[in-house]
């Protein structure tokens, strides 16, 4: 082999190795991002689920609550809002919005569902 030819497979084994490190810091960054949008749904629909059960217990209990931090996860805050879907204000729509910092960009995670009053 010359010295030519091990140059050549040098560079071409260091281009390798720094796509492959390219690859791999990609891929960590997506796992934290989706790790971070895992937990946001979990809170939001765990809300959801407290709101609901307050809900089933009082239907006239106003569900809403104003953006706050997340009791256990100080990097998160939430907000709850409610809607009536009727006039006669028999059905609501629950709506629980998740918000934090990724990478200094702001995030938002929403879920909702609808709360019925039945018959009387």
């Amino acid at each position: 082999m010359t010295l030519a030819e091990v140059m050549v497979f040098v560079a071409l084994v260091s281009m390798a190795m720094l796509a492959l490190v390219g690859a791999q810091i990609y891929a960590i960054r997506a796992n934290l991002g989706s790790r971070e949008r895992a937990l946001a749904s979990s809170i939001a629909y765990s809300q959801i689920n407290e709101v609901l059960k307050e809900q089933r217990e009082q239907y006239s209990k106003v569900a809403a609550q104003p953006r706050q931090k997340v009791l256990y996860q100080p990097d998160f805050e939430s907000a709850v809002g409610q809607i009536y879907y009727d006039a006669s204000e028999d059905m609501k729509r629950i709506t629980c919005s998740v918000y934090w910092l990724d990478r200094s960009v702001a995030r938002e995670f929403s879920a909702w569902t609808f709360v019925y009053r039945g018959p009387p």
